[in-house]
Order: structure tokens, then sequence, then C-alpha cells
């Protein structure tokens, strides 16, 4: 989703879209690294000094909650953020915490939930994260 949408989607919704709404919504929904709260927050006030921490966390956390932001929790005990909201999962490197996305229909780990859906479950929400070395690690060696 692109920032004007986020935006329109979230006045639609009775949202003041502030300054600084407005640069975490354009550093966070072009950002598919997986960010934690602390590397929006460095991004942002590099344009925009006065920001707070705290002001970023309220504005990841709104666009989390109107669905236009997932919010992975990893063992590094951040909570890291995708722009991507359509079904997918994630790869975790356990070694250099590289966060990658994959694809649902070309891979297996959501076959069971997808099954379950199209046998009456209704899944409003899930987090899958395959836990293993990326490519570059395990070429090292880890």
């Amino acid at each position: 989703m692109n920032k004007d949408n986020a935006i329109s989607i979230l006045r639609e919704k009775g949202v003041k879209i502030t300054p600084q709404r407005r640069f975490v919504i354009e550093s966070i929904l072009d950002d598919r690294t997986h960010p934690c709260a602390e590397d929006v927050y460095f991004k942002v006030k590099k344009k925009l000094p006065e920001i707070s921490l705290a002001t970023v966390y309220q504005t990841l956390d709104l666009l989390e909650r109107e669905g236009l932001l997932l919010k992975i929790s990893l063992p590094d005990g951040k909570s890291h953020f995708d722009p991507f909201v359509k079904p997918h999962f994630h790869f975790y490197c356990e070694n250099c915490g590289k966060i990658e996305d994959r694809d649902v229909m070309n891979e297996n780990p959501l076959k069971d939930i997808i099954k379950r859906e199209r046998a009456g479950f209704e899944i409003k929400n899930y987090t899958v994260i395959v836990y293993g070395f990326c490519k570059k690690c395990k070429s090292k060696g880890v």
C-alpha cells in the first residue's frame, strides 16, 4: 500500500494526520527490511529532529491496529514492522537477524492453515516465522 492510500484510509476513520505521523507513514510503508520502532525513529529523526520515540511507537501501533502494518515479534525482544500485509510468512536468520518475506503460494508452512480455512474455520490473523540460517551465514559456517 502506498502512503497516500494509507493516509486516506486513516483520514476516513477520523485520524488526524500530523507532520510526525506523515513522516512515520512515509518511512515505514516503503521499507521492506522489517524495521523495529527504534530503526524508524532514527530514520525519521534525520528529517524531523523534534519527533519523539513515543510518537513513533504510537503511530506504528495505530497503523498496525488499522491493518496497514504487520507486527512481528522476534527473539531479539523487539517488535518489527512489515508494510506487506497480504498473507505470507517470514524467514528469520538466527545468526545475523535478517528477516525475509516468503510467499505463501510458493512454500508449504501454511498448508494446514489454508486447509482449515477451506474447511470452514474463520482465520482472522496468523504469524508464521521460520527460523534458521540465511545463505550468507550458512556459507560462513555458522
